[in-house]
């Protein structure tokens, strides 16, 4: 009888012991991301750059661990399509990139003051991806859906359905995933499931938008004037070109009317010569008029317009080209 009671005082002690590591595995396999970022965090200090990226952004606590657990990086052009290359630079532009499984967020560092904003909704963005790549299958096929229904009825950005349309031909698929990032920091008006969705990440998501929208206007503004410079450009080309030939009409006639008046100045009559004579000076009053009075201001105006128009694209290809890489590999034909 002793001997038994024993025995089943040790099994009362194995079976609290197991269920104790029963409870322990249940804890961290619960907790198992919180371990894991607070192991990565431990011995992390975002550097000041990155932190006021995170500021900027509004990112939420948790939104700022899965940023700052890929360590994120500000890279310099010369260097950054060692970290991030562009599949097609035909394409796209290329500003920053996530990798995998905490692998790294790479931003592109732009100095130009012209560009606030740039850098601020690049980190939203590659952020986003960190975001997304923890989504149970659950979540995500909900949220999957929810971005599409408002791709397919509620988009109205140009710029976004432009940049969705590249993301179906170059990463086909990873389509929603990129739909998450760029509808979150590019579009101002969402559906509610989405708004909801992504106030878990950001206490003011409409600061990243107003980032996106001032560092976009200062080029679509530019892209707005040499496009409209050119059709004004157009249009003067074709008035003068149409004066042109009036007035080189009108240079024949004088041409003609001259060796006329100079056979009559010779054969006479005179009334016929004085007559020629009269409409000749006549004539050139009218084309030297012409002349002074219309093509010249039109070829003025359009001199005027064309370094107008040439100094905002200058401004617009420095801009552009702050954002393209030269020193990236061409890619293959």
């Amino acid at each position: 009888m002793f001997n038994r009671t024993k025995l089943g005082f040790k099994n009362i002690f194995w079976l609290i012991g197991l269920l104790i590591i029963l409870i322990i595995l249940i804890v961290g396999y619960l907790n198992f991301y919180t371990i894991y970022d607070d192991i990565l965090l431990a011995n992390y200090k975002p550097p000041a750059a990155i932190a006021k990226l995170a500021q900027q952004d509004n990112m939420t606590n948790y939104a700022k661990t899965i940023f700052y657990i890929n360590y994120p990086k500000l890279i310099n052009i010369n260097h950054f399509y060692i970290y991030c290359p562009n599949r097609d630079p035909s394409q796209s532009i290329v500003l920053g990139c996530y990798h995998g499984n905490e692998g790294g967020i790479y931003l592109l560092n732009v100095s130009d003051p012209t560009l606030y904003g740039l850098e601020q909704v690049t980190a939203a963005h590659e952020m986003l991806h960190g975001i997304y790549s923890r989504l149970s299958t659950k979540v995500r096929n909900q949220l999957d859906a929810e971005l599409m229904y408002f791709y397919e009825h509620d988009l109205k950005n140009p710029i976004v359905k432009a940049q969705i349309a590249i993301y179906r031909k170059t990463e086909p698929g990873y389509v929603e995933n990129e739909m998450n990032s760029t509808f979150a920091t590019e579009c101002k008006n969402l559906t509610p499931v989405l708004n909801n969705f992504y106030k878990q990440f950001f206490t003011n998501r409409l600061a990243v938008v107003d980032f996106n929208n001032s560092y976009q206007s200062q080029l679509t503004n530019r892209e707005n004037i040499v496009q409209k410079d050119d059709k004004q450009l157009s249009q003067l080309s074709t008035q003068i070109n149409n004066l042109a030939k009036t007035l080189l009409n009108q240079k024949n006639q004088l041409t003609n009317l001259d060796q006329q008046i100079n056979q009559l100045k010779i054969n006479g009559p005179y009334n016929a010569y004085q007559s020629d004579v009269n409409e000749y000076n006549s004539l050139v009053n009218n084309f030297n008029n012409e002349v002074n009075n219309q093509y010249k201001p039109l070829i003025n105006s359009y001199n005027q317009l064309v370094v107008k128009r040439n100094n905002v694209s200058d401004q617009l290809f420095k801009l552009q080209s702050t954002l393209i890489n030269p020193y990236a590999p061409s890619s293959p034909n």
